[in-house]
């Protein structure tokens, strides 16, 4: 039990955008629920540097809401520790299939890469993700935006513990993200959140300035 303990003691800072990669044996069930969109993933970490993982992905906020689904592997690229920091780089690769509401399943492919540095009171976070359409390459390389069956998205946080307390105690995090997508109607989401963790289970709940709800929920086992 204490290796357990000690590896999501390691992971706190940053465990509210979870880790693609945590510990080996480590399992990590994960679910985000906003108006237009709801994302459900799972990963199995098989060894330090690598996790097998599966996404299901919900799209209510283009003009034909998009369903998916995915296999995907994770990989730690990077990682630097420091006394009182740390350093993480992942990416993320995936294939599946993905179906807009008029059209049948099509192969589709994810792709995300995501940078971190944590302390134990402040992270910032960095990420960015695509659904492509394996049929929509031509469209991707003249004008990636245009496309009707193919997603990006960029996303970045900060956030602070505005006090201490050990782990066995909740801990209430505060959190600033932003958000553009090619798929939503507000170019930017700006959203003001408060994390809470305790132990191993995690929550988040927030609103962005117009008014889209925010909530994650997070299991690590």
């Amino acid at each position: 039990m204490r290796p357990l303990v000690l590896a999501l003691i390691a992971l706190l800072p940053a465990i509210g955008w979870s880790h693609p990669v945590t510990f080996k044996g480590g399992v990590a069930a994960s679910s985000i629920h906003r108006p237009g969109m709801t994302q459900s993933h799972v990963n199995y970490t098989v060894h330090r540097q690598f996790a097998l993982g599966a996404t299901h992905l919900q799209l209510r906020e283009p003009e034909q809401p998009v369903v998916a689904h995915y296999g995907q592997l994770n990989a730690l690229l990077y990682r630097k520790n420091r006394p009182a920091s740390q350093t993480n780089l992942y990416l993320s690769l995936g294939a599946g299939a993905a179906k807009q509401e008029t059209e049948s399943y099509r192969p589709s492919i994810l792709a995300s890469l995501q940078a971190d540095h944590e302390t134990d009171n402040f992270y910032s976070a960095f990420r960015a993700m695509g659904f492509i359409d394996t049929q929509d390459f031509d469209t991707l390389l003249g004008d990636p935006l245009s496309s009707e069956s193919s997603f990006f998205a960029l996303q970045g946080r900060v956030g602070i513990l505005p006090f201490e307390t050990d782990f066995e105690s909740l801990q209430i995090w505060t959190v600033l993200q932003v958000d553009a997508q090619s798929w939503s109607d507000s170019p930017v989401e700006l959203t003001p959140l408060l994390r809470l963790f305790y132990k191993n289970v995690l929550w988040e709940m927030g609103s962005s300035m117009s008014g889209k709800t925010w909530l994650h929920m997070m299991v690590h086992l």
